[in-house]
């Protein structure tokens, strides 16, 4: 074998030796299922909010000790394939359109993180560009967040609204209690949410030029976006 072809070789094994590290758990036993949900607040009988959604390619859980993601950014790439992606052990990324109405829960990954304690969660949004649906039939198509729903006019009357963004942006949401994993015995969840309803509720809809709503809608995530933690097995 000629040291040219030796070389490669074995580069390629440290390569595939990384790639497979990344996706064992350090902590078999432990289990962290990450959704997206509706908020508590949620009523679907009563709620003028109608539909949420947003495009997901990235989240990660982020330990106390470590105050950016700049670690999971090293370590993760987004996978360009509609509802597939790849875990780590504290993360995930792909590209996953999540319903945020859903009263169940829309599941994003199930992770086996090492056994710290965590204290927040990052989640990049990013427009959907991997759906192979007509715009003209699924306005979601090459946004990341939309919301509708209706809202009563100056005049008395019902009228409908529908705010989506494009934008590209991180959130760094903070856990609502510590995460605390302490052995392979824990089972948890964590449900993230986005108050579609408190957002709707600070907008004035009439009138308003689409841009500005769309862009209140990109800065309304960093404040309407929350993280629950249940512990599902605790022994």
């Amino acid at each position: 074998m000629s040291e040219a072809v030796r070389t490669f070789t074995l580069a390629s094994a440290i390569l595939l030796a990384l790639a497979s590290a990344r996706c064992v758990s350090q902590s078999p036993g432990v289990e962290v299922e990450l959704v997206f949900e509706a908020p508590p607040s949620y009523d679907a009988l009563t709620s003028p909010v109608t539909r949420s959604e947003a495009f997901i390619i990235e989240v990660a859980l982020v330990p106390c000790e470590e105050p950016t993601y700049t670690f999971w950014q090293a370590l993760s790439t987004p996978v360009a394939h509609a509802h597939e992606g790849e875990s780590t052990p504290t993360g995930w990324a792909g590209a996953r359109r999540v319903n945020a109405l859903s009263v169940a829960g829309d599941p994003i990954a199930l992770l086996s993180p090492p056994a710290t304690e965590y204290c927040a969660v990052v989640v990049t949004f990013a427009p959907d560009e991997v759906s192979e649906a007509d715009p003209r039939e699924d306005p979601m198509v090459g946004r990341s967040v939309g919301v509708e729903g209706e809202f009563l006019s100056s005049e008395g009357s019902t009228r409908s609204f529908a705010v989506r963004a494009s934008a590209h942006q991180t959130e760094v949401i903070p856990l609502d209690t510590r995460l605390v994993l302490d052995d392979a015995q824990d089972i948890a969840r964590v449900a993230l949410s986005f108050d579609a309803l408190a957002w709707a509720d600070s907008m004035e809809f009439e009138g308003v030029n689409p841009g500005v709503a769309a862009a209140a809608l990109s800065d309304g995530l960093h404040t309407h976006l929350h993280a629950e933690v249940t512990m599902l097995i605790d022994e």
